[in-house]
C-alpha cells in the first residue's frame, strides 16, 4: 500500500517516470501478498516460496488463473510497467492513468473477494453454534 501511495504522489508531481516503474513495483506486491494469503483459503499446490520467488508473470498466471477478470487487469498493468522500466516505451501516453485504473479495479476485485471470505466465515461460524 505503501508503494501504491508513493506513486500517486509521483503522479501528483508529474514524476512519470518514476510512476510507472514504482507502479510496476506496486502490482508485484498485490499479487504476491495476495496470493500467500489465499493460499490458506483455496486448495493449491503453490506454496509462499513459490509465488515469493516467481516472476510476477509466472506470479500472476498462478494465483489469478481461474479469474479472468483480476488477470487481464493486472497482467495489462504489468505489461505496461514493464515498458515502464525499459529503454524504449511502446506505450502510449495514457497508459498511467491506465495503469492506475487497472490496479484499482483489480484491488476492488480483491476487496470483495476477501470480503466474500469474511462473510463465509461468518456463515461458517453461525452455522456451527446452530448445530
Amino acid at each position: 500500500m505503501e508503494i501504491y501511495k508513493q506513486c500517486i504522489q509521483a503522479k501528483n508531481n508529474e514524476l512519470v517516470e518514476l510512476t510507472g516503474i514504482g507502479l510496476r513495483r506496486a502490482i508485484e506486491f498485490l499479487v504476491k501478498d495476495y496470493g500467500i494469503f489465499m493460499l490458506d483459503h483455496s486448495e493449491t499446490d503453490l506454496t509462499k516460496e513459490k509465488i515469493s520467488r516467481d516472476s510476477l508473470y509466472n506470479a500472476i498466471q498462478d494465483v489469478f488463473k481461474d479469474d479472468t477478470f483480476i488477470f487481464d487487469l493486472i497482467d495489462e498493468s504489468r505489461w505496461i510497467g514493464n515498458n515502464k522500466t525499459h529503454y524504449t516505451d511502446t506505450s502510449d501516453d495514457d497508459s498511467i492513468n491506465e495503469m492506475f485504473d487497472f490496479i484499482e479495479a483489480a484491488a476492488n476485485l480483491i476487496v470483495a473477494k476477501l470480503t466474500s471470505l469474511k462473510a463465509r466465515n461468518h456463515r461458517n461460524e453461525r452455522s456451527k453454534k446452530n448445530d
